[in-house]
């Protein structure tokens, strides 16, 4: 009578009555090949499906809610929040830098912001809003703690481009280099970024120190988005 044993996905023959296995060292080095193909047949699977996943979720999205235009192609986009925000970029490896265009369902300000944690404290957000004769208005802000962001007192690096409101929404085309350098910057680092958006029902108030903004409430929101691959 023959048995078969099975060990690490290779088949053994043995013969009880002669206690003889069958393990001569080609059959070993035909298994080994076996064992090393096999493993290296699934790294190859799971690199190729996280591989898919990262593709799809820096992909074009499907599902953008904004009825406005952007002002120019980009290589990414994003809902952030369903019929409420949406989010386009692209990233420029010669120059270092990432363009953004953030659209939002008010005539307010608006925001968006690179976070260390996904918290608000310790953010890098740009601000921005379009007032009511079409001007633009754009500015550097850091979140010191969990209240209203103080423009940063060191350099300003968010610079708008372009921006617009139209049929209730609010767009503003944007840039800002991966890392300023800037103690009160957070670099956009390859991989996952923490970002972090928020609007508010109002522009901001000019006349007031620190150019200051309304309170966004509830209106706000963080993903985990993979900015720059």
């Amino acid at each position: 009578m023959i048995n078969l044993y099975i060990k690490s996905g290779c088949m053994r023959q043995h013969n009880p009555k002669s206690n003889l296995k069958r393990s001569i060292p080609s059959y070993q080095n035909s298994c080994l090949q076996r064992e090393l193909t096999t493993s290296t047949l699934l790294v190859d699977r799971v690199s190729q499906k996280r591989r898919k996943n990262f593709d799809t979720l820096v992909g074009k999205s499907n599902g953008i809610s904004s009825p406005v235009e952007p002002f120019t192609t980009y290589k990414h986009s994003i809902e952030l929040r369903e019929n409420v925000a949406d989010l386009w970029w692209t990233v420029n490896d010669d120059k270092q830098e990432i363009l953004f265009e953030l659209h939002v369902k008010t005539t307010g300000w608006i925001a968006l912001g690179i976070s260390p944690d996904g918290a608000m404290i310790g953010a890098d957000i740009g601000t921005g809003w379009v007032d009511k004769i079409g001007n633009v208005h754009f500015q550097d802000r850091y979140a010191y703690a969990f209240a209203r962001p103080i423009i940063d007192n060191t350099t300003q690096d968010w610079f708008h481009l372009q921006g617009r409101e139209q049929n209730g929404w609010t767009s503003i085309q944007f840039k800002r280099l991966l890392d300023t350098s800037d103690p009160m910057d957070v670099p956009i680092m390859s991989g996952i970024t923490n970002v972090i958006f928020a609007y508010g029902l109002v522009d901001a108030d000019l006349s007031r120190p620190n150019g200051d903004i309304s309170s966004h409430g509830p209106r706000r929101g963080v993903l985990k988005i993979p900015l720059h691959s």
